[in-house]
């Protein structure tokens, strides 16, 4: 993702990689990695305002209009 957009939430993954939600949608970024990558593959090019990981070690992703979505965090 280039460029300025505006960012809603950031969070911290089990594995110490980070999250960012963005008026765009939601991505991470690996530990010890460079960049910025789109989380998972079949969350809306939408608003995301918030990201919490659930006890059940998903991902929940609240997003505007879209619901809440959930994601695994294995392999991030």
């Amino acid at each position: 993702m280039e460029g300025h957009v505006p960012v809603n939430d950031v969070g911290v993954l089990p594995s110490g990689g980070l999250l960012a939600s963005t008026d765009l949608g939601a991505v991470y970024r690996a530990p010890k990695q460079q960049g910025w990558a789109k989380l998972g593959t079949n969350l809306p090019t939408t608003a995301v305002l918030d990201l919490q990981v659930g006890p059940d070690g998903n991902l929940y992703v609240a997003t505007h209009g879209r619901g809440i979505w959930r994601t695994s965090t294995s392999g991030l």
